[in-house]
């Protein structure tokens, strides 16, 4: 309105829209700033407070994406919703509360704990977790890109030398999704390899979550692309 102008101008010179959405824009940013210096803050105070136990978690639950599981609108289409019980087991596992109704030992014979199901082969959950994460990524791809493969064969090997120890050799080597077109030309042909670990595991814990993803994409690396 004209009385809205009156108010922008003595602010903005001329009050044109130009001038008042680059001042919306700073003061935006500005405001935005302030909030994370206020939010930073509060979570170095908390941390202080924190064991190292705790204060690791909370390092985990802070990383990008991951409480979008949290948030995310339920759906049966895209498979989001869950139950009650598989919510709250899920919010004991991202906090380090212990489920309730867990058996007393794994099938394994191992003492049943969280960190130890995330990790047991036995058990199947690595396995399950895997074999999701490799799912949904194929589905995904399906949209975007052209001749998604789940689990192709890789090419024989016949005479190559590889210096890593680790390559694949095996003659039904494969790996987990190929797909044409995601990268390069529609006809150049992609590969995929999902790894999934368990952060709380000894081995991972001392790493840190930085060097543990650098570490199992290394692992992956020298797995498939042997010099």
């Amino acid at each position: 309105t004209q009385s809205t102008w009156g108010l922008c101008e003595p602010l903005h010179g001329d009050g044109d829209p130009e001038s008042i959405n680059r001042w919306q824009r700073a003061v935006h940013s500005e405001i935005r700033k302030t909030k994370l210096v206020r939010t930073m803050a509060k979570v170095n105070e908390i941390d202080e407070e924190l064991d190292n136990e705790r204060k690791y978690r909370r390092s985990l639950v802070s990383e990008k994406g991951a409480s979008t599981w949290v948030s995310t609108k339920p759906s049966t289409l895209f498979k989001t919703h869950l139950s009650k019980e598989e919510f709250r087991d899920g919010l004991c596992v991202r906090y380090g509360w212990k489920p309730k109704a867990t058996p007393n030992s794994c099938v394994c014979g191992a003492r049943y704990t969280v960190n130890h199901v995330l990790s047991c082969p036995t058990g199947g959950y690595p396995s399950i977790r895997h074999n999701e994460i490799r799912d949904f990524l194929a589905t995904t791809l399906t949209e975007v890109a052209n001749s998604v493969e789940v689990e192709p064969h890789l090419q024989p090997i016949t005479a190559e030398v590889f210096d890593e120890p680790v390559t694949n050799t095996d003659e039904e080597a494969r790996l987990d999704v190929a797909v044409c077109g995601l990268w390069g030309s529609r006809f150049e042909k992609s590969f995929i390899d999902v790894s999934v670990f368990n952060p709380l595991a000894q081995t991972n814990r001392e790493r840190g979550t930085v060097r543990s993803y650098e570490h199992h994409e290394s692992r992956k690396r020298r797995k498939y692309e042997g010099e």
